[in-house]
């Protein structure tokens, strides 16, 4: 069976930590998603890991920190208004968003004519309104993974692939596939930022981004994805990229913990086939690289 470094390095990470080589449940679903599994028994948990391939080179139009922006947003915080339809919602963040863009262009005229813009005021007056809003209609319970016991959550976006990770109490992996099958399939972003965040320091030096151009000239790999700032997009601009980045054709999930296969695989592949193919599947090869380090995995693996 043929499987992808992102699971021979999760393994070989693991390897040293069990006493005789996994078996690898894997499962494809139609959608072209697929699931691969090892069962570990006797921790008590699962370490759970969605990865996606493209990253920053499926998306070169789209400044680095900017996705890494949108993924923070889509597997942040988890509500009620994540997992279904919010028709209102979605009316909100669309005025805030056109508002928002029309006050950018306002600022930029401004700017560039060095005298006031009319309406610029009444746009300001009126993102500042319908953002008060939106904080109003979104809910201050808890998140809904955390309520699971979801814990350890990072999110990362690299070159080729982003990924998202948790690990999470095994009697928990039914309830967690619904509300991230719902959440994928939503996107609803209601916690986009509707302003860009102050730039942040500059994670490399000058001298190290010459040296990336030099040695991938013309490909992501020598993009500087640390040093320069998120430009928020429109909502709209957002969710579009949002929905091809994390389309479930492009989604491999790892499992590694306390669950059985065959009681789990159909759960996960229920939930996980409700989605088609994304209209724009990717074609190049995935050479993404991911793994699961030792640290990473559950408590008394």
């Amino acid at each position: 069976m043929f499987l992808p470094r992102v699971v021979l390095l999760a393994l070989g990470c693991a390897l040293p930590l069990l006493a005789q080589t996994p078996e690898v449940h894997e499962k494809r679903l139609p959608n072209g998603a697929r699931i691969l599994f090892v069962e570990r028994p006797g921790s008590g948990s699962v370490h759970i890991r969605l990865v996606f391939r493209g990253g920053f080179s499926a998306f070169p139009e789209i400044p680095p920190p900017t996705l890494r922006q949108v993924a923070r947003v889509v597997f942040g915080r988890m509500d009620e208004v994540d997992r279904g339809p919010a028709s209102h919602l979605e009316a909100l963040l669309g005025r805030i968003s056109g508002a928002a863009d029309g006050l950018r262009k306002a600022e930029q005229s401004r700017l560039r004519l060095g005298a006031p813009v009319p309406l610029e005021a009444d746009l300001r007056a009126l993102v500042q309104d319908q953002t008060a809003l939106l904080r109003e209609a979104l809910p201050q319970g808890p998140d809904l993974m955390e309520a699971l016991g979801a814990t350890r959550r990072k999110v990362r976006v690299e070159s080729d692939f982003l990924e998202t990770s948790l690990e999470l109490p095994s009697a928990a992996i039914q309830e967690w596939a619904g509300l991230e099958a719902s959440r994928l399939a939503t996107l609803r972003l209601a916690r986009l930022p509707v302003t860009a965040p102050e730039p942040p320091a500059r994670g490399g030096s000058p001298g190290m981004d010459v040296l990336l151009g030099a040695a991938f000239p013309g490909h992501p790999y020598g993009r500087s994805t640390g040093g320069d700032p998120a430009v928020t997009l429109p909502w709209a601009e957002a969710r579009v990229l949002a929905k091809r980045a994390l389309a479930l054709d492009r989604m491999v999930l790892v499992l590694v913990g306390d669950l059985a296969a065959e009681a789990t695989l159909p759960v996960l592949e229920k939930a996980f086939s409700t989605q088609g193919p994304s209209a724009t599947p990717l074609s190049e090869p995935w050479e993404a690289e991911a793994s699961i380090a030792p640290n990473d995995l559950p408590p008394g693996a």
